[in-house]
């Protein structure tokens, strides 16, 4: 088995260099959501002013791919006061100016309440001892954000359409040398609730979320995190991921996603492969021999410098056996008549 990189990030020069590990199944240069969105948090919670504090709804809008390069992160204070601030972040390219990501969080200075419960706290979904791994056909580099984490389908599972209920725990530090906080380990698995819980075909429509809400009555506690996911498609190209988050004491909290559907078909100039699957089939990604794709034998590799010991179908469509597009947003199959 490949041997992981040791976080998600390293701090490299006042930036934080991504690794492996943060790169998404839709573009071996891009990464997932999750860890940018834990990165902004991260630094946006130390510059916060109020001592102790915790956030209560962090908002995370995705401008573009965040691309597998080292990155930057500027803050500044929107709304300062005693007792409740809202936090900027803005993450971008080191050296560059365009924002990636923008992030705002609203920060509430903890301190215990004597209010009457009006309700019981929901608890918890079964733990992840009775949960299943699950599979990541999907996810075409072995080392990638789904190895990130230990995954636990206690209801659903990635490989299936539908709700689906998760546990997932950090294998590695979201930066090198620092401990993890419970509100990182949350982000991090957060944004995959419109994966584990889609339910159009993977093979025949994009749904990427251009944003993530997450809204908490209390801090996050513990290691493992689980959250309930379900999503729901609109007639008008737009579809909303929710789900309900948790830890290991009961709910904390609520997150949102809006994404993006569209057909793959009609974006697409190259003719579709006759051995299409099911929907999310374990092999959307097939490894072929270099001889079928008139590339050389030598390994891909990635923007961080991994090697892909395979030549894969490209990123925009399953079926297309060039090499070239995995690299480039051109097709090398013919165009349709």
């Amino acid at each position: 088995m490949t041997q992981l990189p040791p976080a998600l990030y390293e701090p490299a020069d006042g930036a934080f260099r991504p690794t492996g590990l943060t790169r998404g199944p839709w573009n071996p240069e891009y990464q997932h959501a999750g860890p940018p969105a834990a990165l902004l948090a991260h630094v946006a919670e130390r510059a916060g002013s109020i001592r102790p504090a915790q956030a209560a709804r962090l908002s995370f809008d995705i401008l573009r791919p965040v691309p597998i390069v080292p990155l930057t992160v500027r803050t500044r204070m929107l709304k300062p006061g005693r007792r409740v601030e809202l936090v900027a972040a803005e993450l971008a390219a080191a050296g560059g100016e365009e924002p990636l990501m923008r992030a705002t969080v609203w920060r509430i200075r903890a301190e215990a309440v004597d209010a009457p419960a009006v309700e019981p706290e929901a608890g918890p979904p079964p733990g992840p001892e009775h949960g299943h791994e699950g599979s990541f056909g999907f996810w075409p580099d072995e080392v990638s954000y789904h190895r990130a984490l230990d995954w636990r389908f206690v209801d659903g599972a990635f490989d299936a359409p539908g709700p689906a209920t998760v546990w997932t725990r950090m294998r590695v530090p979201l930066v090198l040398g620092e401990e993890p906080t419970p509100l990182e380990r949350l982000l991090v698995m957060a944004d995959a609730a419109s994966g584990v819980s889609s339910v159009l075909d993977w093979d025949e429509w994009t749904f990427v979320n251009v944003d993530l809400g997450v809204h908490l009555s209390r801090p996050p506690a513990g290691e493992w995190m689980a959250m309930a996911a379900e999503t729901r498609v609109g007639g008008e190209g737009a579809a909303i991921c929710r789900s309900e988050l948790f830890d290991a004491s009961g709910l904390v909290g609520l997150s949102t996603q809006i994404l993006l559907v569209a057909s793959r078909y009609p974006r697409l100039s190259c003719h579709p492969c006759p051995s299409r699957k099911s929907p999310r089939s374990s092999d959307r990604f097939r490894s072929l021999p270099a001889a079928r794709t008139g590339s050389s034998t030598a390994p891909p590799t990635h923007g961080d410098g991994s090697a892909s010991t395979t030549t894969r179908s490209c990123t925009r469509f399953r079926g297309c056996t060039s090499a070239s597009s995995m690299r480039s947003s051109r097709c090398a199959r013919p165009r349709r008549s």
